[in-house]
């Protein structure tokens, strides 16, 4: 009876030493863990603290990518019907939009970049265009006769491409405001074959 008495003082004792000691320390680990959230907020990263420990975590935060400052883009290649001639032939016009998606005006010399629509590899028309805000478009259009029952547009039907091209020294002007940000997007295409679903 006296040794379980002796042994639940020890128990006692023991318990409190080391609680003496664990304290000190977790409390440095969670002021550590404060400052460096705080350079890590510093630095773009955020961190997260395990419930138990208190250790931080680090994590990047995930930002969106950044607007465009000036991004002319060929957003689309549109047909539409003229005139029609009978039910398999008709005059098409073939438009070609490009469109500033950026978010600061595109503001530029003339004959400094233009349109170009090819079919296939011949080069159907140019043509420039200007100043564009954002959201604003610029458009080239062409018009063609069209045979949807013929084998060189209805059975083979050519793909039609519109592109954006620029001068060569166009980025060394001394001007960023006709600095395109993006050539991913500077050209499309669309297939013919569209053009005879509207002629049949």
């Amino acid at each position: 009876m006296k040794s379980n008495k002796l042994f639940s003082t020890f128990l006692f004792l023991s318990t409190s030493a080391l609680c003496t000691f664990i304290q000190p320390k977790a409390l440095a680990v969670s002021e550590g863990a404060q400052d460096y959230s705080t350079a890590s907020l510093a630095t773009g990263e955020e961190s997260f603290y395990n419930s138990d420990l208190r250790l931080p975590i680090d994590r990047p935060i995930l930002r969106p990518r950044p607007r465009c400052s000036v991004d002319p883009a060929v957003t689309s290649i549109d047909f539409s019907i003229v005139r029609r001639y009978t039910q398999f032939t008709g005059l098409v016009r073939i438009t070609v939009v490009v469109k500033n998606l950026g978010i600061s005006n595109y503001v530029s010399g003339a004959n400094q970049q233009g349109i170009l629509l090819y079919s296939g590899t011949t080069l159907l028309k140019s043509q420039p265009f200007g100043n564009l805000a954002p959201g604003q478009t610029a458009t080239l259009t062409f018009d063609t006769n069209w045979n949807s029952s013929s084998p060189a547009e209805g059975e083979f039907p050519p793909t039609f491409k519109g592109l954006i091209v620029y001068d060569p020294d166009i980025t060394l002007d001394g001007n960023a405001q006709n600095d395109d940000c993006s050539s991913l997007n500077n050209q499309k295409s669309r297939s013919g074959a569209d053009v005879n679903g509207m002629l049949r």
